[in-house]
């Protein structure tokens, strides 16, 4: 309002108003534009208030982890594809982005114990181990960056690691910065040889450190792990990590899967305090592909690890997993129960819909029989093999049977037959009301460049803090980021424009070949923006 205000008295009136009203008026203007950029930083602020204070991992984290697949596998006698190496990560980089994977959220490459060098380099920096990863470390990041990928690794909050490699203990500060330099987006700190006491200090110390190498990296923590029998200090856990493990690590067979599903079950309310946008409770690993498990029961996992909302990293071998075992891991129906917008552990489901698991631990084959009570007609989907297996048009009871197999697991998404199962997710009103200011804001901005009133001076740089400040607000919102980065290219076009405009226009003339210039060299820029 200010800033209309005074472009209104600056051009149409300025004769008979003040010159003391003028100056206030674009001071006011400026301090205006301030006071949004300000509001903006807050608003940011406000996200990193948690999980690791890093605005990462608004939805459960989902990709690849070495350990169950390669472990410590460091004799590469029998070739680099065989062990635990470079030439073996970028094999599993290739399937993630061909067979689907990436596209479906897997995107993080998580390079866990056994990376790297027995020792560390001449300057204290930690080295990965040279005939592994002959490249090193930043090389492979970047060959997984082209992929459309993130960079996992691994450190130990103690001396050494839990397989006796160089741990961060007293080099936090500046293993922090190495794995900065490397742009590594993940980071799993563990917890072996060190004192439990001295995790409350240690843990928020490595958070602290990464977020100083100004590069955001995700942080997760098995702080909780090591803690038990005692309950852990969740709180402080939740500001400083963005992901933590609870309980023991996950075998690569069904009683080490049931073992997790129980733990969660009976701390349940616990741990769903604590679970919410940048801060996750972790179970460990999904272990579908191993030759334990039975197809019933790799169902079974994802399924559960899908509807407690917690991070699907698996730990597989990529190239010969089976096409039912893909189908499990790129189910699109438990994807997003795992991530819906509402970050609920275990319950709530988007689109006015909610899910039910039933999971049958042992015994025969059984037929349920299911009798729902909803206060409006129905429908009822089997998500593994997309069946629908009841339909109610009335309101009130309805009935409805399906099959069970031994340690299997079915999974039903019961939608409201009021809701259009293929539409899009709607975004909030307040979303729409966001950018409608923001369109406003550009157009305004676009008007100011291309007309007779164009202002040099006082109101244009206004309108770029303001169009900056809302532009840095969009981090907040869904799919914000990417619509971030289109229009920070906008304004900096406008800026270069304005630059080049700077002349002093002291007569007709030279302001009209002004603005010749500058809608040129927008129908230059609107042109290249959709290549951008």
């Amino acid at each position: 309002l200010l800033t209309c205000l005074y472009q209104v008295l600056h051009y149409d009136t300025l004769q008979v108003v003040a010159s003391e009203l003028s100056i206030f008026l674009r001071l006011m203007s400026d301090i205006y534009a301030f006071f949004v950029a300000l509001v903006s930083i807050l608003f940011e602020s406000a996200l990193r208030t948690f999980g690791a204070q890093n605005g990462l991992a608004l939805t459960p984290p989902m990709g690849w982890i070495s350990w169950l697949q390669f472990g410590c596998q460091t004799d590469c006698s029998k070739g680099l594809k065989n062990c635990f190496s470079e030439q073996a990560i970028l094999d599993i980089a290739e399937h993630l982005v061909a067979d689907g994977y990436r596209d479906a959220g897997y995107i993080y490459v998580n390079l866990d114990d056994c990376w790297s060098s027995r020792r560390r380099d001449q300057d204290g920096r930690l080295m990965a181990d040279p005939i592994r990863f002959p490249h090193g470390i930043k090389w492979l990041g970047e060959e997984l960056h082209k992929r459309g990928l993130k960079l996992g690794m691994y450190t130990n909050i103690g001396s050494k690691t839990c397989m006796g490699y160089p741990g961060s203990g007293e080099d936090i500060e500046k293993d922090a910065e190495t794995f900065a330099s490397w742009e590594v987006d993940m980071l799993k700190v563990d917890g072996c040889f060190t004192d439990k006491s001295t995790f409350s200090t240690k843990y928020p110390k490595m958070a602290k450190a990464l977020n100083l190498t100004g590069r955001k990296i995700l942080m997760s923590c098995s702080w909780p792990y090591y803690t038990y029998p005692e309950k852990p200090p969740y709180p402080l856990i939740a500001q400083h990590c963005n992901m933590w493990r609870n309980y023991q690590d996950v075998q690569m067979n069904w009683n080490s899967v049931l073992k997790i599903i129980d733990f969660y079950e009976a701390n349940q309310d616990l741990l769903a305090n604590f679970h919410k946008r940048g801060q996750w409770n972790d179970a460990d690993m999904l272990v579908i592909g191993s030759p334990k498990l039975t197809n019933d029961q790799a169902q079974a996992q994802m399924a559960i690890w899908s509807i407690l909302g917690v991070p699907l990293f698996m730990s597989n071998d990529l190239r010969t997993l089976s096409p039912a075992l893909q189908d499990i891991l790129l189910n699109e129906q438990l994807i997003a129960i795992n991530k819906d917008p509402l970050q609920p552990m275990g319950k709530v489901v988007k689109k006015a819909s909610f899910a039910i698991k039933i999971l049958h631990m042992v015994g025969s084959i059984s037929i349920y029989k299911k009798e729902v009570d909803i206060r409006s007609p129905f429908i009822v989907l089997v998500l593994f093999n997309r069946d629908e297996v009841a339909r109610n048009d009335k309101y009130g009871r309805s009935k409805f049977e399906f099959h069970v197999p031994p340690t299997g697991v079915v999974v039903l998404k019961v939608y409201p037959m009021d809701v259009d199962l293929n539409a899009p997710v709607a975004y909030s009103v307040m979303w729409i009301i966001f950018c409608l200011f923001l369109a406003i804001s550009v157009l305004k901005l676009v008007w100011r460049i291309t007309s007779n009133n164009f202002l040099t001076d006082a109101v244009l740089p206004a309108a770029i803090a303001l169009l900056h400040a809302r532009i840095s607000a969009l981090r907040c919102f869904p799919t914000g980021e990417a619509i971030r980065s289109i229009l920070d290219n906008l304004i900096n076009s406008f800026q270069q424009i304005c630059k080049m405009s700077t002349v002093a226009e002291t007569n007709i003339l030279q302001r009209q070949q002004s603005i010749i210039q500058r809608r040129q060299l927008l129908v230059v820029f609107f042109h290249f923006i959709p290549d951008k």
